[in-house]
């Protein structure tokens, strides 16, 4: 490599290292711990640790059968939480890890195709100033969705090598390597891997390569570590958890199909994603020049670059599809959209400034910017939700060390678990129970949280009043009412 080469590729390297600290890194544990998904997925990271059983998920040591999805983010997140504790960095450092590994796949891919450095970095670019993939229930919340989103984005990536591959050997390789990257995509959210599959298969018919497929071997490595990784790992859990199939079959793929009532209490319509990245700013910019991209890439005259454009037009239909086509929509299920589009996005770009290089790059730089001040200032905003765990500083550092902490509990509060859990693994006695607990008598110390569905203590006992912060109050019982 050249001297001018090398300014240009570690000049490029620092850039994408800079830009993915900001947006992804940097003040990733300052807000508290979300209600739901991300603090019941810490609790069934940390539980798992704790029984060493990494086949079976459990939730307050009982068998966690709504979580019915297979366990591959739960291992990453407990070996994040193994190295970086039990806290809201730990819990959040896998999903802010796979999003990393997305943006740089997303250069690599940009390298390979531009030949140019600086242009590569146009792909990792569109997808950190995503406001929606860089953000909550995604990339910096501890969930599953970017996990699943790298997954997707690598199996796009072998199929594309696979069906320009003029090797049969390299052919054979790529198959086999998309066999492992769709079976973990599988094991990370269930049927939502599955999404990307009628991409694939409309372009290798489209490539004119159905035929080679099925008699190249990868092929059937493919099914057969398919079989083996997840069919063979939903077996597994179902004959050790009772009751799991059924809890599959309910929250899988009847979660997935069919409308569950307590997560959409309306039917959505088709265009809900697209609307939201209209109306709450989760694609906000990138969004208006979409369709464009769209367009040119489709009217253009065929070449390498192009290819790759329409490529990702396949798998970008294929699962905006079946997303629309879904009677369950949560905001976040869009999460493997946004590599494709950043690739459809960045691929268009490069097209148009063939004819007017300077120009349409500092249009793009324009586009950027803003968004990506959104997503930074987002990281560096006031923290939101709940100020349990802050409240539980207070209490331990002002002269209540050796409080046994009751923290009442009047519903599926997974966050107070999370900071119970917490305290606890600092040496501390803090339990979560309810208003009626035999553990609450004369002299106890309790914890509440004033939401309108939350139990209102003071009509159940006559209490001191110890420390207060924002929604949290902290008393001693004087006696029962």
């Amino acid at each position: 490599m050249s001297i001018t080469k090398n300014y240009h590729f570690f000049g490029s390297l620092f850039t994408f290292i800079l830009l993915s600290y900001f947006a992804l890194f940097h003040q990733l544990g300052k807000q508290p711990m979300h209600l739901w998904d991300e603090s019941s997925y810490a609790l069934n990271a940390q539980e798992m640790l704790e029984n060493g059983n990494p086949i079976e998920v459990f939730l307050l040591d009982e068998p966690d059968l709504f979580n019915s999805k297979p366990p591959f983010a739960i291992w990453c997140s407990a070996i994040c939480i193994k190295i970086f504790g039990f806290n809201e960095l730990g819990v959040r450092m896998s999903s802010a890890i796979f999003a990393f590994l997305s943006a740089l796949l997303l250069w690599l891919i940009g390298i390979k195709t531009f030949k140019n450095y600086w242009i590569a970095l146009s792909f990792p670019m569109v997808l950190l100033s995503s406001y929606a993939f860089v953000g909550w229930h995604i990339s910096r919340t501890g969930d599953t969705d970017s996990v699943l989103a790298f997954w997707i984005l690598l199996q796009s990536s072998f199929i594309y090598e696979y069906t320009n591959s003029e090797s049969k050997r390299k052919a054979t390789l790529y198959l086999v390597l998309f066999g492992f990257a769709f079976s973990f995509g599988c094991l990370t959210k269930g049927i939502a891997g599955l999404t990307a599959i009628p991409g694939f298969l409309a372009w290798i018919i489209f490539r004119q390569k159905l035929k080679e497929t099925f008699q190249n071997k990868g092929f059937y490595i493919t099914i057969l570590t398919f079989l083996l990784l997840v069919i063979g790992y939903y077996a597994l859990r179902s004959y050790l958890t009772e009751g799991y199939f059924n809890a599959v079959m309910e929250n899988e793929i009847g979660g997935r199909i069919e409308r569950q009532d307590f997560l959409n209490q309306k039917t959505l319509p088709f265009y809900f994603f697209f609307e939201l990245m209209f109306t709450q700013d989760r694609f906000f910019g990138w969004v208006f020049v979409l369709p464009f991209c769209l367009i040119y890439i489709l009217s253009r005259t065929n070449d390498s670059t192009k290819k790759l454009g329409i490529f990702f037009i396949f798998i970008f239909i294929s699962i905006a599809l079946l997303l629309a086509l879904s009677k369950t929509k949560l905001e976040w299920y869009d999460a493997p959209l946004y590599p494709i589009m950043a690739i459809i996005i960045g691929t268009a770009f490069y097209l148009v400034s063939k004819n007017h290089q300077i120009k349409i790059w500092l249009l793009f730089i324009c586009i950027f910017s803003w968004p990506f001040y959104k997503v930074i200032s987002n990281n560096y905003g006031v923290a939101k939700g709940s100020s349990l765990g802050n409240f539980m500083k207070q209490i331990r550092a002002k002269g209540h060390q050796k409080d046994s902490v009751y923290m009442i509990n009047s519903g599926p509060n997974f966050v107070m678990h999370f900071y119970a859990k917490k305290d606890c693994l600092k040496g501390n006695n803090c339990k979560v129970v309810s208003q009626n607990d035999s553990l609450l008598h004369v002299g106890s110390y309790i914890l509440t949280q004033q939401y309108e569905r939350d139990v209102d203590v003071k009509k159940l006992f006559i209490l001191e009043s110890v420390l207060s912060f924002k929604e949290c109050s902290y008393y001693r019982i004087i006696s029962k009412k």
